[in-house]
């Protein structure tokens, strides 16, 4: 090749290597999903649903493989529920279906895995069906700038939902202070009553 030739395509080759770095960066980062709220009626794609779960690689909506479950605690018994999402028009785009049962605690467990990096939203549900809370468990990295998702583990979510359940369950007893205060309430009345009586 003559070194005329060579001084021309050395720019192309550069541009081409930078083209391919501008890429990789692209493409670089950690997967992320989220959750939207209420569905939208008006897309038949997403009409009924549960709810719309979207995912990403770094900044780009993209398809992924996704897996989702109700989990629960009836009675403090843990339940599985399987439910489905379904892909829609756009990419990276998901209707998840089922019914959120009225007993007990729910939480929706929804994961998109891009190749071996998953990413998973816990969607806490309240007792009348609704959604009270979404989060996405992650580590720092770099000091903060990267949110990187955690793996989700079967004993997480059964920490998660019995800490909700045990919550949930001390707010149904009354205190011991309010107890204390209503017998002493009743105490009183009861004397008050009796010296009335004894003065008529």
């Amino acid at each position: 090749m003559s070194p005329s030739i060579s001084r021309h395509l050395a720019p192309a080759a550069l541009a081409l290597i930078a083209l391919g770095l501008a890429a990789g960066v692209a493409h670089a980062g950690p997967p992320w999903i989220s959750v939207e709220l209420p569905a939208n009626p008006h897309d038949v794609r997403t009409r009924g649903a549960l709810l719309v779960v979207h995912t990403y690689h770094h900044g780009l909506s993209m398809e992924q493989s996704i897996t989702c479950a109700l989990e629960g605690l009836v009675d403090g018994r843990r339940r599985t529920i399987a439910c489905r999402a379904e892909a829609t028009s756009r990419a990276g785009v998901y209707a998840v279906r089922g019914d959120v049962p009225k007993d007990g605690i729910w939480m929706l467990v929804v994961t998109g895995r891009d190749g071996e990096s998953p990413a998973t939203a816990l969607v806490d549900f309240g007792r009348e069906g609704q959604v009270t809370g979404v989060r996405v468990p992650i580590r720092e990295a770099e000091g903060g700038r990267w949110h990187i998702p955690v793996t989700v583990t079967e004993s997480d979510i059964d920490a998660a939902l019995r800490a909700r359940w045990n919550a949930l369950s001390s707010a149904d007893v009354p205190s011991h202070d309010g107890t204390v205060a209503a017998g002493a309430g009743l105490a009183l009345l009861v004397g008050l009553t009796l010296v009335r009586r004894r003065r008529a």
